[in-house]
Order: structure tokens, then sequence, then C-alpha cells
């Protein structure tokens, strides 16, 4: 989606984001207080030196991650929240 910057919107907040870790996997839950504006949430994982991006559907908001991934182990989670007009929050970033 193209930046539309002459629109006008209300800023989209800043994801509150929560991990809790089983056995190999750690579980990411994430919220925005205002979801109604959320279209799109992007997921950033590091694993070592080495960024993985997920694009997920506005209904999702968890995740079951893998704490190891071709021999990486997961070091960041990190997220963002986008809106209809391709506008992006801050992240929200745990280290593990």
């Amino acid at each position: 989606i193209p930046k539309t910057p002459w629109i006008r919107m209300e800023r989209i907040d800043k994801p509150n984001l929560s991990l809790s870790i089983e056995n190999q996997w750690v579980i990411a839950d994430w919220k925005s207080t205002k979801n109604d504006q959320v279209f799109q949430w992007v997921v950033f994982l590091l694993y070592e030196n080495q960024w993985h991006t997920e694009i997920l559907d506005k209904r999702i908001t968890n995740q079951t991650i893998a704490k190891m991934k071709d021999g990486k182990k997961l070091k960041t989670i990190a997220i963002k929240a986008v809106d209809r007009l391709g506008n992006e929050s801050d992240y929200a970033a745990k280290k593990i």
C-alpha cells in the first residue's frame, strides 16, 4: 500500500507485546489500544543475525514461535501495526 500522507488519520498506536516461554516455544500476544485502526500486523523475528518478517491479518493477535530455526536461536521479537492506508505504528520489541 503506498503511503497517503495527504489523508489525515489519527496516528496508530504502538502495540502492547507480551511473551511467555513454554519449553521450545515462545508465545507472543499483542494488542493495540485502538484495534479498530489496525489493518495488518507485521511481525519481525530475529534468529541470531537474520531477520524474518511475517505480515498477519488484523484478527491474529498471538503466535507460537519456535525458539530455534535452522539451528539459530531466537533473539528478539518485534511487532508493529499498519492501518488501511499503510501508516505504521512504532515497534514494540522484546528480547528473548
